[in-house]
């Protein structure tokens, strides 16, 4: 320390050094005026007025003076060429930067023109008319119409300003000190963005872990981006040797009994007979043990998801957020050591277990602020009308219809709300089904936090198991949100007929 110290001294004395230590000090308050004018701008952006015409003005003025093309420039041209990183398939370029590579640059190339900016942003309002009925008489008493202000917004726009939102979720809600640091544990945390008129990049911590792949000996390193890659990689695997160990000691047991009793004579019978009973207690402490695994993996991966639906449930209250992406390509791994001694033996058995998860791509999310529902701007009116008349109207609802009418009325019995959590599970289940393991008897941990999250029934949970397995995934990974969509929507549809 003290020799650190007598450094920092000799540097300053010296005439060029105390220019690069009055840089660092300028560097610093740039980026300590840059943290206050992102606190400033978002925060005014919504609350400043009541007036949609207003917020409209200030959504467009925060986009204008963000434009800074050097600012973009330095940083597309501070990229590495390759990368193993990937974060979905919302279309972003994504690399490492050069300079910082715990730094991930996601950006997007397209034209901003500063005089078509107002074409970012729009503003709708919609109604729903509700009648009110006279239970007694069973006759039309009155209606309410409840009034939906909506905002849409240029995804690209909406990814930056949800991610400050969430960076500076204590600005916008009487949340607390705890839930902050839940969300900003599960959830990527923007470092820095630039808006250009070339097109928009948002800096991120890097993501993902490395560890060895092994089947039959063979070991390939990987490095996993999210759960999806994390699971495939390496739970599918120790899972399936998991589920064989316990078939094979079984089926060990049968054949040891018939193969013995079959050709011997009386006293070689009585000592086969000892060995039997010797192979088949050592079976079934094996099978025991490998159960007891597959029993802690159950627990392990039950937290990760509670983990998941806390940090939602929170977000929920305080800005009724929805990522409605929620597939497991868009939920990323960084490293985190398990503390937890009693998962070391999975560890030992050779799960990864020291991971978080991290909720990523937000372009296409759904929040409100100040009474003003935000949602990411529809797609051309042709596409938009087929998207949602033949493709995946339930999601095409959530994503970009001001009101919840439409939605309500195709799924009543799951929230909106749930929506993103039947996403991320039903994706987590296709991925389990290739490894063809019974979820409901085995991980009864995982079921009973999603049946209390959702609200349904045993048979509902086993219903909903029945539509995942109805149909054969080639390719996991190309499980589209349209597939993930289609099973929800038929789901609501079971449900509403029971």
């Amino acid at each position: 320390m003290s020799s650190h110290r007598s450094k920092s001294k000799t540097i300053t004395k010296n005439t060029k050094n105390t220019k690069i230590t009055k840089n660092t000090k300028n560097t610093k308050k740039n980026a300590s005026i840059h943290k206050k004018h992102n606190l400033d701008i978002i925060s005014e952006l919504f609350y400043q007025s009541n007036d949609s015409t207003s917020i409209i003005n200030n959504i467009c003025e925060f986009i204008k003076k963000n434009i800074n093309n050097t600012k973009f420039i330095n940083y597309t041209s501070n990229l590495t060429q390759n990368t193993n990183i990937t974060l979905g398939r919302s279309g972003a370029g994504l690399n490492v930067l050069k300079n910082d590579m715990s730094k991930i640059a996601k950006y997007y190339y397209f034209t901003i023109d500063n005089n078509a900016i107002h074409k970012l942003c729009t503003y709708k309002t919609e109604a729903n008319t509700h009648v009110i009925k006279d239970t007694k008489k069973d006759t039309k008493k009155d209606t309410k119409t409840d009034i939906h202000q909506c905002i849409f917004i240029n995804n690209k726009i909406n990814d930056i300003l949800c991610h400050l939102i969430i960076k500076y979720i204590n600005k916008f809600s009487n949340i607390t000190t705890a839930e902050t640091q839940l969300i900003h544990k599960h959830f990527l945390i923007l470092d820095d963005y630039s808006i250009s008129n070339s097109g928009t990049i948002i800096i991120l911590p890097l993501v993902g872990i490395n560890f060895i792949k092994t089947i039959n000996k063979l070991q390939t390193p990987i490095y996993a981006t999210n759960i999806k890659e994390l699971i495939t990689h390496n739970h599918n695997i120790m899972l399936s040797t998991l589920l064989h160990n316990i078939n094979t000691n079984t089926n060990t047991n049968t054949n040891t009994n018939t193969n013995t009793n079959t050709n011997i004579n009386t006293n070689t019978n009585t000592n086969t007979n000892t060995n039997t009973n010797t192979n088949t207690n050592t079976n079934t402490n094996t099978k025991s043990a490998n159960q007891n695994i597959l029993n802690l993996y159950d627990e392990f991966m039950a937290e990760h998801i509670e983990s998941i639906y806390k940090v939602f449930r929170i977000l929920q209250k305080h800005i009724s957020f929805m990522h409605t992406d929620l597939k497991l390509a868009n939920i990323f791994v960084k490293y985190d050591k398990c503390n937890n001694k009693k998962f070391n033996i999975l560890r030992d058995y050779g799960f990864y277990i020291d991971f978080v998860l991290i909720v990523g791509d937000l372009e296409k999310s759904v929040y409100t602020l100040n009474n003003y529902k935000i949602l990411p701007q529809r797609p051309h009116a042709l596409k938009y009308m087929l998207l949602k008349t033949f493709t995946i109207p339930l999601h095409a609802y959530i994503q970009y219809e001001c009101n919840t009418l439409k939605y309500d009325k195709v799924c009543s019995k799951i929230t909106m709300h749930n929506f993103d959590l039947l996403l991320f599970i039903i994706d987590l289940f296709i991925l389990y089904k290739h490894i063809d393991i019974d979820i409901s008897s085995i991980f009864t941990n995982i079921k009973n936090i999603i049946k209390q999250n959702l609200t349904i029934t045993e048979s509902q949970f086993n219903m909903l198991l029945v539509m995942i397995n109805k149909k054969e995934y080639i390719n996991v990974d190309k499980i589209s949100i349209l597939t993930l969509s289609k099973i929800i929507a038929k789901y609501c549809k079971a449900l509403s007929l029971e």
